[in-house]
């Protein structure tokens, strides 16, 4: 395996790609701040819009391709295989709906044990110790 990456712009190998690491780390942060301020909504499929930073634009993305439509993937996305902010924003929204799926015992509410009452640290019977069901 060559460690390199393919994309529409040609290989980035490792070490190019260690140049872009505080690009990438931005981008994640703000596409975070994006996720928490409740700027993504899921359209159908892997489609998403996402709710720019300037009042009335919104940006499109493909999950499934990683793709955006805004400038910034235009600019670093294609060329240098850095996700945007708003790709960003989306895996982390895609990824929290992913987990809220899990389902928690009504019983012991997903600690898997009774820490009060007369069954004080003991398993719970419903879920058998998991918290799931």
């Amino acid at each position: 395996m060559d460690n390199t990456s393919v994309r529409a712009g040609g290989p980035v190998g490792v070490a190019d790609r260690a140049a872009f690491w505080p690009a990438i780390r931005e981008r994640a942060t703000r596409g975070l701040l994006a996720y928490n301020a409740g700027c993504v909504l899921r359209l159908a499929g892997d489609a998403w819009i996402v709710r720019g930073t300037d009042p009335g634009t919104t940006y499109r993305v493909d999950l499934d391709a990683e793709t955006c439509d805004c400038p910034d993937f235009a600019y670093f996305g294609e060329d240098r295989d850095v996700a945007c902010k708003h790709v960003f924003a989306v895996a982390i929204a895609h990824a929290s709906r992913r987990a809220r799926r899990t389902r928690t015992c009504r019983e012991c509410g997903g600690y898997g044990r009774f820490l009060w009452g007369a069954q004080d640290h003991g398993e719970c019977g419903a879920c058998r110790g998991t918290g799931r069901f």
